[in-house]
């Protein structure tokens, strides 16, 4: 139903722009999940550094760790996803050649206020010289780009 989500598209970008850190400053660690040990992925709890409360979970995946094409991340607001980056091989269009998912990695921008018959509330946005090169460095940028503060044994090399 629109409008049901408790913030508007608005407040959602200025949260996605607002300083963020792991909750009590935790480490992020990763676990492997689906019965490999070559699969691992995070999922992290966030709060605000300016002391708003806003509920936002941070996660972290690699279906296959050694190959950073498959990484995938999203941002979580109120267990809804608001923002996603992962990579595609071949681009896809909708009608008339309208590109809905461009090729290479993007980030999925994402208002769950709007109504989806045609997949509207979902924009996806190319990034330009985004190529990390292993978990670690993938991780870290996606962090800078949604202003996720990593702690210190978190800082990876850039």
């Amino acid at each position: 139903m629109a409008g049901a989500f408790p913030y508007s598209e608005f407040e959602i970008e200025a949260l996605v722009e607002a300083e963020k850190h792991p909750r009590d400053w935790e480490s992020i660690s990763f676990q492997s999940y689906g019965g490999s040990k070559t699969s691992l992925r995070a999922d992290v709890r966030l709060e605000m550094s300016d002391g708003r409360y806003a509920r936002f979970r941070f996660g972290v995946r690699a279906p296959v760790v050694n190959d950073p094409l498959t990484y995938a991340s999203v941002l979580l607001l109120e267990d809804t996803k608001v923002r996603g980056i992962d990579y595609h091989e071949i681009g896809r269009a909708r009608k008339y050649g309208v590109e809905s998912i461009p090729k290479g990695w993007h980030e999925d921008i994402v208002n769950p206020n709007l109504d989806d018959p045609y997949n509207k509330k979902q924009k996806r946005r190319a990034i330009a010289d985004f190529a990390p090169y292993h978990l670690e460095d993938f991780t870290a940028k996606v962090a800078a780009m949604w202003n996720i503060v990593l702690p210190e044994n978190n800082k990876y090399l850039l």
